[in-house]
Formats: structure tokens, sequence, C-alpha cells
């Protein structure tokens, strides 16, 4: 977990699956990054988990973060992906 003044992060866990499904189905959240996904079930979300906490054990960090209140109250998610190297920087190809 990474504490902070105002949110703390800390790795996602199976039982964030409704809170992270309220989410995903929140339209205004999902305009937020930028989808407008149809409507993702409950057992989808709990896949989606099952597969961060692999990658978790995979790469030895978290694959996604939930961002919490000191209450604590989730308040947000972040998902960590890997890019292709070559994307890391600035270039052109002209």
């Amino acid at each position: 977990m990474i504490r902070g003044e105002l949110v703390d992060l800390r790795a996602v866990e199976r039982a964030d699956a409704a809170v992270v499904h309220g989410w995903l189905n929140d339209p205004a959240v999902m305009r937020g990054w930028g989808a407008s996904a149809p409507a993702t079930s409950l057992t989808e979300v709990q896949r989606l988990i099952e597969g961060w906490i692999e990658e978790e054990a995979t790469l030895g960090r978290p694959a996604a973060l939930i961002i919490a209140t000191p209450e604590p109250e989730a308040v947000g998610l972040v998902v960590l992906r890997a890019e292709r190297l070559e994307a890391r920087g600035p270039s052109c190809r002209c």
C-alpha cells in the first residue's frame, strides 16, 4: 500500500468486485475513460480482477490499484499496463 495525505493506493482485491462493477457500469465514469462500453456483468468484473491478481503474482507488483480515502472508502481505480518499449518516448518515423 502507498499511503498519501488525502488518499491511499492499494492492490485491487476480490472484495472490490461490487464497487468496480458499479464504476464500469456508470456512463459518466466510462466517458471519463474515453470509452462507451456496454454494461459489464459482475462475473466479467470478477474475471478482470482475477486477471489483475494473476498479473500481480507474475509481475511482482500490482496490475490494478484502488484509490481509497483514509476512512477507507474506495473512490477510484488505476489499471497499470505494460506498453511496448518503443512507445515509451517521443519518436517520429517521417
